[in-house]
């Protein structure tokens, strides 16, 4: 009798799920890598590079839109990085082995799939100084015809000019800078995979 009464208390219990010791499962935390997508109705690209303790990013669409995201600490299973003049916001989680979320752009919401990065796309930085001249260069690649990338040259403290930057050959990661005052200038790029690469 008493085995009976044992075994339907064991049936009990696990139809109510009560036999495992185990906590639920938790969110599921960012993967690692470097991610990047496009804002849909946008010409913003954007990239999230992470190693699952801190991450940072880019935001370009070549012109104004163009924002650095800050290096920030990963606590949970979100991301969210933000630009310095609080314009942009981006706020992802792990969707697979792809970032899914929002990204708020001057108050404006857009949804955000970010996926891995492999083969040309990618982010890239390039920076040089010439003289009393320091040049600072972003891309943003989804592939071997789409990115987006922004120049940005500094004199002293001040910023000189900024504009579009030319098309970057993944492969070679070689560009020239022709229309830029000192130039013109070669620049050579470098993959980011390190999201402390700006400090």
């Amino acid at each position: 009798m008493r085995k009976l009464v044992a075994m339907l208390l064991m049936a009990a219990l696990a139809a109510s799920g009560c036999t495992s010791g185990k906590p639920p499962a938790g969110p599921t935390p960012p993967p690692g890598g470097t991610f990047v997508g496009a804002l849909a109705g946008s010409a913003l690209l954007v990239a999230v590079v992470t190693d699952g303790r801190t991450a940072s990013g880019y935001v370009c669409d070549g012109s104004s839109g163009t924002r650095w995201l800050g290096e920030a600490p990963v606590t949970g299973p979100t991301i969210t990085l933000g630009a310095k003049d609080g314009t942009v916001i981006v706020s992802l989680g792990a969707a697979g082995d792809a970032l899914s979320g929002e990204v708020t752009v001057g108050g404006r919401p857009f949804r955000l799939r970010a996926v891995r990065a492999t083969g040309d796309a990618g982010l890239f930085v390039a920076t040089q100084t010439v003289g009393d001249r320091r040049i600072e260069a972003g891309w943003v690649s989804l592939g071997p015809a789409v990115q987006a990338g922004r120049v940005t040259g500094f004199r002293g403290a001040g910023v000189e000019y900024a504009r579009p930057a030319p098309f970057l050959d993944t492969r070679s990661l070689s560009v020239m800078l022709t229309d830029v005052p000192g130039g013109p200038i070669r620049l050579t790029a470098q993959r980011v995979t390190d999201p402390g690469f700006r400090r």
